[in-house]
């Protein structure tokens, strides 16, 4: 297992170790008042008197007071250390999921990546905070009353603590009934969480196609689930603490027949036997203790087993130990690039091979599903790529630093994606912060500039979630202007511009070819009309390279390409019809 909850425990040793001993002085004191209420008991039957009143009555109040202060302090200290403990694995989960493949988010759903960051993670921290706490307070306060009880009455001590060692077992037996009672109930509160999402996430769809109704059955039948595994648990825990209280009860009652007997037989001061049930007492709470304390580690292995499968999970894109951080400037070479999502699937790309001059503008075409996203998905390495496949500037691309990379590439996907964030804040989300000037011209290029200026707030307008405030074509502009922003020497457009009129398109394209000099321009497109300018057209098909040539080239041979054109001036025949 990567990462393990000791693993992030170790550097808060010394926390730990200073809140066992705050712990240690804590019971003490604690300890210390059936001590003096022994003494109490038996001199005030001798005598009372005002000032041993007082005297004991302080005694008993100042321990109290001092055993308050010193449980304040232990418990500062250790569940401090579990906040800080659970802000470490936040991080690292995070940062994780960050460095992680497109592959993986093609398999993994996002309300189950929540849940483990928000509701496992907490049963962690609850674990190496108040869990560990109890262990501790168990521990010092079984040892420390244990001794206090032999030095009482020795003969007593062995029998009252018979029913211990059928605690013990008691509760080793039901330990793996709840850790698998609470494997269920995690597992079924993900499902929750991701139904949540999904529906929150499609709410105008749910809408649209009135679907409200079997998705609230869907998830009311999800959380009867759910509560089904917590009732499980709930009769669990039902049975376990009366059994516990019970098999704690008998040793009070061994401790009022024998003790009875000793302290008529004369061996048992009165004083003696009241604190040596005082002591006995204080042993019950942390044996009911200690099985609540089973509970948070049984949850908590759980958690961190599910968060650790994450860990588990390796980048399978990387950066090799040699790979060069070197400036990119834009040529391009595929040489019998074969891809598949998983190794038991088909291939969607077979023996791609074509080559990409710097400063070149390349457009590629291709019907639906023929594989042209998974293409420029390889080129920016958003997928793990075979060696020797691709080549930038002469090298490999997987010997190149993803930095560097990356850096140089302005990815803009099919999917547009803005945060709940300003209009400016998503423009500048590449590069951090920019100046008002530098986000008027690049929204500018994108076309966006006027829609812009419209909004009371401009930049500044705040964007609701996945900028639901803006048209799609607005979205598009948006995330166009973020991938150019950072003047990328290799520009990736995959059908960008599919929500914008031909006019606006063709405005944008050629903004970019001006602002864009020396720049490689790649563009999957559907539109005939926006491509023909192109340097080259990559025509795929079925996974395959069909065609690579001009406009000229393409349509002067049979092929998709051609068949395209003419379905094109049909369309736009019939458009100028219509106008007519």
């Amino acid at each position: 297992m990567g990462n393990s909850i000791k693993q992030y425990m170790k550097p808060y040793l010394p926390r730990y170790a200073a809140g066992f001993f705050l712990l240690i002085l804590t019971n003490a004191f604690a300890l210390f008042v059936p001590w003096v209420l022994k003494y109490a008991i038996d001199d005030l039957r001798e005598e009372v008197t005002h000032q041993k009143l007082v005297l004991y009555a302080s005694a008993i109040v100042g321990a109290t007071f001092v055993q308050g202060f010193f449980r304040f302090l232990s418990r500062q200290t250790l569940l401090k250390s579990s906040h800080m403990i659970q802000f470490d694995i936040l991080n690292d989960y995070f940062g994780h999921l960050l460095r992680l493949p497109m592959s993986f988010y093609d398999k993994n759903k996002t309300g189950d990546l929540i849940s483990l960051a928000t509701n496992d993670l907490k049963s962690v921290r609850m674990m190496s905070g108040v869990g560990v706490m109890n262990i501790m307070n168990t521990l010092i306060i079984v040892t420390l009353t244990f001794l206090l009880l032999l030095m009482l009455n020795v003969k007593l001590t062995v029998l009252s603590l018979l029913p211990f060692p059928f605690i013990a077992i008691f509760v080793k037996r039901y330990s793996a009934l709840i850790h698998k009672g609470y494997k269920s109930v995690q597992e079924e509160f993900s499902k929750i969480n991701t139904k949540v999402h999904e529906n929150v996430s499609g709410i105008r769809v749910i809408k649209a196609y009135t679907g409200h109704e079997s998705e609230i059955n869907d998830f009311e039948e999800r959380c009867e689930s759910y509560l089904t595994q917590n009732m499980r648990i709930a009769k669990l825990w039902g049975t376990v603490f009366p059994l516990i209280g019970a098999l704690a009860g008998i040793g009070t009652l061994i401790v009022l027949w024998v003790g009875g007997g000793e302290v008529i037989g004369g061996r048992l001061t009165i004083g003696e036997l009241v604190a040596f049930n005082a002591y006995l007492a204080m042993l019950l709470w942390p044996m009911i203790a200690l099985g609540w304390v089973l509970t948070l580690f049984q949850r908590s292995k759980v958690a961190m087993g599910r968060i650790s499968r994450i860990f588990d999970v390796e980048p399978e894109i990387a950066d090799i130990d040699d790979a060069s951080d070197t400036e990119i400037f834009g040529d391009i070479k595929i040489e019998d690039l074969s891809f598949s999502y998983t190794p038991e699937a088909s291939l969607v790309l077979k023996d791609v091979s074509f080559e990409i001059k710097r400063g070149e503008k390349v457009a590629i075409v291709g019907p639906t599903g023929a594989g042209k996203t998974t293409l420029i998905n390889l080129i920016a390495r958003l997928y793990k790529v075979d060696d020797a496949k691709i080549f930038i500037d002469g090298k490999d691309i997987n010997s190149i630093n993803l930095k560097s990379l990356r850096q140089s590439i302005g990815f803009v996907p099919q999917e547009t994606f803005l945060f709940s964030d300003t209009i400016g804040g998503n423009i500048a989300f590449g590069v951090g912060t920019a100046s008002k000037e530098e986000l008027e011209k690049y929204a500018k290029i994108s076309d966006l500039l006027e829609n812009i200026e419209e909004f009371p707030l401009n930049f500044d307008t705040y964007l609701g979630e996945r900028g639901v405030n803006l048209s799609g074509g607005q979205k598009q502009r948006t995330t166009i202007s973020r991938g150019i922003i950072h003047n990328p020497n290799i520009l990736i457009l995959d059908d960008a511009t599919s929500n914008v009129d031909v006019i606006t398109e063709e405005r944008i394209v050629s903004r970019l070819e001006r602002e864009m000099t020396g720049s490689t321009l790649i563009m999957v497109s559907h539109r005939i009309a926006t491509v023909m300018s192109f340097d080259r057209i990559v025509v795929i098909k079925e996974g395959m390279v069909e065609a690579v040539g001009t406009h000229d080239e393409l349509i002067g041979r049979p092929g998709t390409y051609k068949e395209m054109y003419k379905r094109y001036l049909i369309y736009k025949e019939l458009d100028l019809r219509e106008e007519g």
